[in-house]
């Protein structure tokens, strides 16, 4: 019989296709207990709504028996069953679950790639419990450059997912993935439901705009960067930080004065230019930036931001495929035309998540996590920032 050739489009499944190769079952039982994978699930009224009810499976017929189809993420198929989603898990953890309703279940992992093959519940579940040290839980995806090989990993489709790294690598998610129809349905309806009250296609679509026109939808960061650019306040950081913030808080003053604004509106303003000067003096410590450098406009927070949501749209069924990349060929292309790096874009994209998300007293924590995945992305073989330029 020949050697079979074939190319596993991740590092998971080239585990599991050596595995295979050996006939090892301990060792590919071993792989997917590093890895996440993707088990069919009804979309019923719970799902719709974003809460998940049992069962942890689904049950289809494979030959003479009831098998529950497994898949890791290079593989999985480009639609779920009919009137299905497709729910994301770590095998690990799953399949204990699984075991403890039913030991005797079989799940079917890849079938119909060459990947296939049968595996018991009870059998996973018993090594996992045996190798607690060979196990991986989903935080230990996080912050690791993941990438698959049958998705693009150059062009302008390419470059625009890779504006997006620093939250894919933060998710545990291929950084070049466009994703799956209906992959983590409820969660993602319930997240932009609680986060952004988005319930729909075209609620959808009118936020990607406003993402994507930051002047006609600006937000008190973007006029606070505008207001230091046309002033020149503080353009030229000094060793004295607190000159430097007198000087843009001044001009900040002086804008709010001039039209007027809403005492809370100057409160929050005069915060995000103080945070803004405190978070690129850390920057320069930690060379973000150059020892001069600041950071001209956070616009790429909201691109990243269309770039996840043209994905998630994707999974949820707003749009397809080719409705998705525009959005992130779009969003990428006003990435090329505003940075002139990815280390620029970087310390950017960091500002930004501070001063959105982490104002109210987590600023210390989102930082360092951004900073850890600045230097993963700008050092790592494997990053789109080392394999690709940005324009």
């Amino acid at each position: 019989m020949g050697t079979i050739v074939w190319t596993a489009p991740s590092v998971e499944e080239q585990e599991l296709w050596n595995a295979q190769q050996r006939d090892d079952k301990n060792a590919y039982i071993a792989a997917l207990a590093r890895t996440d994978v993707f088990v069919a699930r009804p979309i019923d009224a719970s799902a719709k709504t974003g809460f998940r009810k049992d069962p942890y499976y689904t049950l289809v017929r494979h030959g003479r028996k009831q098998m529950v189809p497994v898949y890791t993420r290079g593989v999985l198929p480009e639609q779920p069953p009919e009137d299905s989603y497709w729910d994301k898990l770590m095998f690990p953890q799953w399949v204990q679950k699984v075991a403890a309703r039913r030991d005797s279940i079989q799940l079917l992992i890849d079938g119909g790639t060459p990947l296939e093959r049968v595996v018991n519940a009870g059998e996973a579940a018993a090594w996992v419990k045996q190798n607690p040290q060979r196990v991986l839980y989903l935080h230990d995806l996080e912050g690791v450059i993941r990438v698959l090989t049958n998705e693009p990993q150059d062009g302008e489709l390419a470059r625009g997912l890779a504006c997006n790294a620093h939250l894919s690598v933060t998710n545990g998610r291929p950084w070049n993935t466009m994703e799956r129809p209906y992959v983590d349905y409820p969660d993602t309806v319930r997240r932009n439901k609680q986060l952004w009250f988005i319930s729909g296609p075209v609620e959808w679509q009118n936020k990607i705009d406003k993402l994507l026109d930051r002047e006609q939808f600006p937000w008190p960061a973007d006029s606070v960067f505008s207001i230091r650019m046309e002033s020149g306040a503080a353009v030229r950081p000094t060793e004295d930080l607190d000159t430097d913030t007198a000087a843009l808080t001044e001009a900040v003053n002086a804008w709010c004065d001039r039209y007027a604004a809403m005492p809370e509106t100057r409160r929050d303003m005069v915060d995000i230019a103080e945070w803004i000067l405190r978070l690129e003096s850390w920057m320069r410590r930690d060379e973000v930036l150059p020892p001069d450098g600041i950071v001209q406009t956070q616009a790429v927070f909201h691109w990243a931001r269309c770039i996840n949501m043209a994905r998630e749209g994707y999974a949820c069924g707003y749009w397809d495929r080719t409705a998705g990349q525009e959005i992130v060929q779009h969003a990428g292309r006003l990435c090329g035309r505003t940075y002139e790096d990815w280390r620029q874009l970087s310390a950017a994209y960091i500002i930004g998540r501070v001063i959105q998300m982490g104002r109210t007293g987590r600023a210390e924590t989102l930082y360092a996590q951004s900073l850890t995945r600045h230097r993963v992305l700008m050092r790592d073989p494997a990053s789109p920032w080392v394999r690709l330029s940005l324009r």
